[in-house]
């Protein structure tokens, strides 16, 4: 999670993640990753980016996966919070397996590959 603050309502907000996702499956039947952009304001929560239902965009997916798939991500968006309070910002994900026994989803491989979030005011002064 990382907070950015605008300057002016009419400020944007550009939002950049990086992350290495991986996910470790025990079986062969149903398996994807589904993953969002969260925004926070106060106590409300919205999300900013990735669909969901569906038609997520921000979605991996295939049955019969077996191994360890990989896969970089590099998220970027410009965002409208349309406030000069704190906007917190975090990426969240869902590890679909069917049966769920033995899969585990990893975000981030410790210090060579860390998962980043940069935020950047858009005309604020």
């Amino acid at each position: 999670k990382l907070s950015i603050t605008p300057t002016k309502t009419t400020s944007k907000v550009h939002v950049n993640l990086n992350v290495l996702a991986y996910f470790t499956i025990n079986n062969s039947s149903s398996n994807g990753v589904r993953m969002q952009v969260w925004r926070k304001i106060g106590t409300t929560y919205t999300r900013v980016y990735g669909r969901g239902g569906s038609t997520h965009d921000l979605h991996w997916y295939k049955g019969g996966i077996t191994g360890n798939p990989h896969v970089f991500l590099n998220i970027s968006f410009v965002d409208s919070p349309n406030t000069v309070l704190a906007c917190e910002y975090e990426l969240r994900a869902m590890l679909y397996a069917t049966p769920p026994v033995g899969a585990s989803l990893y975000m981030g491989n410790g210090g060579n590959q860390p998962a980043t979030i940069t935020l950047m005011e858009i005309g604020g002064e």
